[in-house]
């Protein structure tokens, strides 16, 4: 407040161009997106917002594709049905694409460099230790004792040790590199 801003580019040169404040802006979103979801006929609604963002920038009567990067409520808004100056909608003359936000670009960037994996992998087996055989095969019992298991919890079975499993979780730690991690 007072002013919301718009950032007009082109290939060519790119300038800050100040619309209506926030609440201006929003007070003139909220029906017409609450009409859109609704369904009902918002020409009206679509003029007064398309004056609000949409005039006064001659790059949209140049160009025939029109780029949004919307932020806050206008992430809500079909770009498409504002009505431009000729008293058309956009999508009657122009061609709209999206693209995030730069705030949703800055905060996905963020999070993906804080929440970053400190190990690629976590190898774990329950096989037995001693001996790569079956307790089935050996006839011996599995130090653990029998493993239930079950498929999301519905049926609990019985399943044999998995004689591999020791070697596997070894191999994908070494293929992985010394910052991944094996339990045996």
């Amino acid at each position: 407040e007072p002013n919301s801003y718009v950032v007009v580019a082109t290939r060519s040169a790119a300038r800050v161009h100040r619309l209506a404040g926030k609440t201006a802006v929003h007070e003139a979103l909220e029906p017409l997106v609450k009409g859109i979801r609704g369904g009902a006929h918002v020409r009206t609604e679509a003029r007064t917002v398309g004056q609000i963002l949409l005039n006064r920038i001659p790059e949209i009567a140049a160009r025939k594709r029109v780029i949004v990067s919307a932020d806050g409520d206008l992430h809500q808004l079909p770009f498409e049905v504002l009505v431009t100056e000729s008293g058309k909608p956009l999508l009657d003359s122009h061609v709209v694409s999206y693209v995030p936000s730069a705030s949703v670009l800055v905060f996905l960037r963020n999070r993906q460099a804080q929440n970053a994996p400190l190990r690629p992998a976590l190898a774990v087996s329950a096989s037995e230790t001693t001996s790569i055989a079956s307790p089935s095969s050996t006839g011996a019992p599995s130090p653990f004792g029998a493993i239930s298991r079950g498929v999301y919890d519905l049926e609990a079975t019985q399943l044999p040790a998995l004689p591999s499993a020791n070697d596997e979780a070894r191999s994908v730690s070494a293929a992985l590199g010394t910052t991944s991690t094996v339990l045996l």
